[in-house]
This record gives structure tokens, C-alpha cells and sequence, in this order.
């Protein structure tokens, strides 16, 4: 039984409440809530619900984002506020919310249900949240040179950077987007995601207002015409007098509108863009034709070397490693910092799971031994 604030899941009789009234819901929905309620210290991924809930059986990631939805419909939370289920852009999604304790007071005492016997371990779930939330970026200098510089510069254009999973595509374009934020660089976001790449302009309605796609009397490429033109407006307008600088991870995954208009603000000169790409075996390049005519610069990411590695281990676990620590780890990472992300995430919640709230302060370096 776990409640937090008006609500109160039952897993063995897969129920949520709602300030003591039903709602109903499927099993597979209450199946997604507690995982993540379970695995609250730490953002679960889209594989990783898949593998849990719904196993050897093949679905799309679509049907996480939809079970997701069904989730926050249950609990009262919604995309915008998102103040029960965080969506981590990129990676997946974490249960925000506090639990409570003592559930004698609340709906579902009279059934005879009770609470876990440990419900809040802060000292371990600090931990953890210390190491998801404060990853650093570890090498990649004279690429984040290279673009930072780029990107406070007076020209559009924009910056492509590809690479295999894991490598710190979007870590690496998200601080240059943080460095170069201030009062004369007006940046913003856009994430492309395979739901949303057959919406016209899907990838960019957060930043338009929602008069922009009212077209009344006008049909076919005229239509197009003019929402691009209105969208094209509303970003400048936006942005104002300052210089206009986007992230756009996932670029590949953008719908074709969002793409064309993002292609027309590149090659004027009106934006610059840092874009980030997985590529895997066999796949183009999105913009293409941008990387081409010299507008977008094309940036491969390759896997760090070993002492990089070393740094990045230290980095996380607030210090120096044992040479077998540092050697396994990097071994088995193969210079992909996501993968290595992976292992000590996977040690750290080993070590949770047998200490507890006893975990000491430095219980970070104990993980990973």
C-alpha cells in the first residue's frame, strides 16, 4: 500500500484511490505506477518499464507514453504540471512525489492495509538522486569549445552532433545550451520523439502561441506556407531583439514541418541550432542537406579514452577509486559514458537495497566497489 497526498495505491488488489474513491484502472497501468513508485530514488527509462511490465511481450515505446498518460489521469497528474511523475527528456520518467508514512488516517486503514516499513530512506535516496541529477560531462572539451564559441557568435548555422547510444550527445549539447544562456541569448528547446513526428509543428507547440495553427479558407501547400510563415514569426518574436539559440535532441525524430522550419530559420541565419542524432548502422543523417551547403557543422562523437573514463568515475563518486574499481568499470563501459552511467547506477541501487538509510555519506564510492 502506498499513499501520497489524496492518493492511495493497493497492489495486491491493484486499486487507486483518489481521496478515498475508486478509480478505475487498468493492471498494467498500476503495474507501470508502482515501478515507479518503487524505484523513486532514481529516473526509470522506457526499456527498462518495457522489460518490467510488460516483459518478453513486443510493444512500441508508444505504449509507454500511453500508459504513462492513463497513470497520471489516475493519480490527478498531467503532463504540464507533472508535480506526482517527472518526464526526463531523453531518458525516461521518475515518481516526484512524497509518500507517506502513516496511512492509519487514510483511505483504505479500514480494509486492514498498511504501510511499508520503510517509506522514506533519505540519506540513501539523496544519494542516489545526487549521483542521476549532478552526472557531469567529462571530456568533450574542444567539441564544447568549439560550439560554445560558435554559438555566441553573430551567425546562425548550428552544430549536428552523432553518435551511438550513450555517448553524451544530449549531455554535451544541454551545457553548451547552459553556458551560453543570458540576457542576450534567448535559448530554448525541443526534443523530437517518434509520437509526435507525424504532427505537423508537433516538435515546436510549446514555444508557439496557439493562434498560429488557426488557418480558416486555406488548404493544401498554401496552408503549409502560412504556418510556417506564422511559426517562423512567433520564434523571432519570442526571442525579441536577442540571439535566438535552440537544442533540438533527437533531430531525426522532429516531424517534417517542425524539420522545414527549422531548416529555413538555420540557413537564414535567423537561429543557431546544437542538434544531437543517434546513429546507428545504416542510418542517414537528418538535414543533410544543411550539413552539405556548410549551414550545420557535423560533429561525430567517438568513445572517451581510458583516463577520461578514470576522471569521470571519480567525478561521480566524489573521489579517487581502487586501480580494480576503475579498471572494471572502464573495461566493461568500453568508453561509453552511458554505459558506465548504467553500472554504477545498477551498484548504487544494490548497495541501497542492503544498507538502507544507513548508507554513510560516502556510500557512493562503497557502491561501486
Amino acid at each position: 500500500m502506498y499513499r501520497f497526498g489524496s492518493v492511495s495505491v493497493d497492489v495486491d488488489s491493484v486499486e487507486v484511490r483518489v481521496n478515498g474513491e475508486r478509480r478505475p484502472t487498468e493492471p498494467q497501468v498500476i503495474g507501470v505506477l508502482t515501478y515507479l513508485i518503487e524505484q523513486r530514488h532514481r529516473v526509470v527509462t522506457k526499456d527498462e518499464l518495457l522489460d518490467q511490465v510488460w516483459g518478453t511481450q513486443f510493444v512500441s515505446d508508444s505504449a509507454v507514453t500511453s500508459r504513462i498518460k492513463s497513470v497520471r489521469q489516475a493519480i490527478g497528474d498531467n503532463g504540464r504540471s507533472q508535480s506526482m511523475i517527472r518526464t526526463v527528456h531523453g531518458r525516461g520518467y521518475r515518481f516526484i512525489a512524497d509518500l507517506d508514512a502513516d496511512l492509519d488516517a487514510g483511505p483504505g486503514a479500514a480494509d486492514g492495509l498498511t504501510a511499508p516499513t520503510s517509506v522514506g530512506e533519505p540519506d540513501a535516496a539523496s544519494t542516489a538522486r545526487t549521483l542521476d541529477e549532478g552526472w557531469p560531462l567529462v571530456g568533450r572539451d574542444q567539441e564544447r569549445d568549439r560550439t560554445i564559441s560558435a554559438a555566441r557568435g553573430r551567425d546562425g548555422g548550428g552544430m549536428l552532433l552523432t553518435g551511438p547510444a550513450g555517448l553524451g550527445k544530449t549531455r554535451l549539447a544541454s551545457a553548451v545550451i547552459e553556458d551560453v544562456a543570458n540576457d542576450d541569448i534567448y535559448v530554448a528547446r525541443i526534443h523530437g520523439h517518434p509520437g509526435a513526428a507525424s504532427v505537423p509543428l508537433g516538435a515546436l507547440a510549446h514555444l508557439l502561441p496557439p493562434e498560429v495553427t488557426e488557418i480558416a479558407g486555406v488548404r493544401g501547400e498554401m496552408a503549409r506556407t502560412v504556418l510556417l510563415q506564422r511559426a517562423r514569426a512567433a520564434i523571432r518574436e519570442a526571442a525579441g531583439d536577442r540571439r535566438l539559440v535552440l537544442l533540438v535532441d533527437d533531430v531525426d525524430r522532429v516531424d517534417a514541418l517542425s524539420q522545414a522550419l527549422l531548416a529555413s530559420l538555420i540557413a537564414d541565419g535567423a537561429v543557431y541550432a546544437v542538434m544531437t542524432q543517434r546513429m546507428d548502422a545504416g542510418q542517414s543523417l537528418a538535414m543533410e542537406h544543411l550539413v552539405r551547403s556548410g549551414d550545420l557543422e557535423h560533429i561525430t562523437l567517438s568513445p572517451l579514452p581510458d583516463d577520461q573514463m578514470i576522471a569521470l568515475v571519480g567525478r561521480v563518486l566524489d573521489g579517487p577509486v581502487s586501480p580494480m574499481t576503475g579498471a572494471t568499470l572502464v573495461s566493461a563501459s568500453n568508453g561509453v559514458p552511458g554505459v558506465l552511467r548504467q553500472l554504477i547506477e545498477a551498484s548504487l541501487q544494490r548497495h541501497l537495497d542492503d544498507a538502507g538509510p544507513r548508507l554513510a555519506s560516502d556510500g557512493r564510492r562503497d557502491a561501486a566497489r
